[in-house]
């Protein structure tokens, strides 16, 4: 993982964790949480608190989080 800013906290690794997330971000990373789930590597719980989460994320480092 990437570095940290001394001021601010925010990552400096890539410049977009700390980036609002858009709609497209969020439905990206909801397909990638459905097939996950639909391969067996999430339960039908872990699925929906992380696709709730997805949804619901504003930042990159957010959606980063649930993968």
């Amino acid at each position: 993982m990437g570095s940290t800013s001394p001021v601010d906290g925010s990552r400096a690794d890539d410049g977009r964790r700390s980036e609002r997330a858009s709609a497209d971000d969020r439905i990206e990373v909801a397909q990638l949480l459905t097939e996950a789930a639909s391969h067996g590597r999430l339960t039908l719980e872990q699925y929906e608190n992380r696709l709730s989460k997805a949804y619901a994320a504003e930042s990159f480092d957010e959606l980063e989080r649930l993968c």
